[in-house]
């Protein structure tokens, strides 16, 4: 069934190339290929000129499989914030929801390094039979190298949430979330806009399943102490989700290539539902997740007590205030933009959105 699930989710997406997003030339030929090893990876191979097969390993689904059956509670929990979810039937449609996005998320990524021009960029200048997420450069003494590559990753990872916040038009993938909520169940796509319970409850939903990705991709890899540590990852992410869910669309990008978001016409109301409604129950939620080992390695110490910084990374990098540890790391990787997008510019089927 993990086969199945990955091989038709990838099929959806990539027969929809063109409602995912729009590009400026003919988009590449994407293919599937499932490899049976357990191994936590997924790559892409350049199988010709515009055409790519996107390889997911067993092991990475069945992980994320099995991660979220190990911590149903703990999910739960976070996603049904004032809601209570009780019910079995419902608590397997959460819990199935965040599966669905997990594996969609995995597959866009890959999709959209394709798309940004990453794998072409690095196969003109690092050729290599394919680009795994576990051979991505992290290994890498060079800093600026290092904090490249980690660019592209987060720019991957910003279009793939984009396109599942997205994806609500294509395929309803956080649809169901809104019957759990005790307002009209019809139209499920309109829930996902309005305000209220059910559209924290789906943007909660999205972010665990962003979520259980990115901290089993970095839990696993390899890096040197020196540089930035995965939570930062993380925050960029839930800075995407942040600026979806607050209707942020004032953007600019400075000389010093630092992505800038305008706090001009931001709704301080919508800021801090997200903060206090959608991003505080995950972090402090899934602080120790899945365990306290997995914790560490990402840069967590033992207490979620010590989630407050993170809340306030996000709203200062918003509001353009000082920030800490993980938000200083996130824009020093972000000042890297102004050299990297003219480099990728020759390789992209598109420009990516900004939120």
């Amino acid at each position: 069934m993990l086969k199945e699930d990955a091989e038709q989710a990838f099929l959806r997406l990539t027969n929809n190339i063109h409602s995912i997003v729009e590009c400026h030339r003919q988009p590449p030929v994407f293919s599937f290929d499932w490899n049976p090893l357990d191994q936590f990876d997924a790559a892409v191979k350049i199988s010709q000129p515009t055409e790519f097969t996107v390889i997911v390993y067993e092991g990475l689904i069945k992980k994320i499989y099995q991660t979220i059956n190990d911590n149903q509670a703990a999910l739960i929990s976070v996603i049904q914030g004032q809601n209570e979810i009780a019910k079995p039937y419902e608590q397997e449609q959460v819990l199935t929801e965040i599966y669905d996005i997990s594996v969609h998320f995995v597959l866009l990524h890959e999709i959209y390094h394709v798309l940004g021009g990453h794998i072409d960029y690095k196969a003109a200048h690092q050729p290599h039979s394919e680009y795994s997420e576990s051979q991505i450069g992290f290994a890498t003494s060079d800093e600026t190298t290092f904090k490249s590559n980690y660019f592209l990753e987060l720019e991957a990872d910003s279009n793939a949430i984009i396109s599942l916040i997205e994806a609500i038009n294509i395929e309803s993938l956080l649809g169901r979330c809104a019957q759990l909520s005790d307002t009209d169940t019809g139209a499920s796509a309109l829930h996902w806009l309005q305000d209220g319970a059910p559209r924290e409850l789906g943007f909660r939903t999205l972010l665990a399943g962003v979520w259980v990705v990115i901290v089993l991709l970095e839990a696993s890899l390899k890096r040197s102490p020196a540089h930035p540590m995965p939570s930062a990852r993380l925050l960029s992410a839930m800075s995407t989700v942040m600026a979806w869910f607050c209707n942020m669309t004032h953007v600019r990008i400075d000389k010093k290539g630092q992505l800038l978001q305008s706090a001009e016409h931001l709704d301080n109301l919508l800021l801090d539902r997200f903060l206090f409604h959608v991003a505080k129950p995950i972090i402090v939620g899934l602080w120790n997740f899945p365990d306290s080992d997995t914790s560490q390695r990402m840069g967590f110490n033992d207490s979620s007590d010590n989630a407050g910084p993170w809340l306030n990374d996000l709203k200062a990098l918003i509001l353009q205030r000082p920030v800490g540890d993980a938000g200083a790391q996130l824009e020093s990787i972000e000042k890297l933009r102004a050299a990297i997008y003219p480099k990728l510019q020759p390789y992209r089927y598109f420009m990516p959105s900004l939120p």
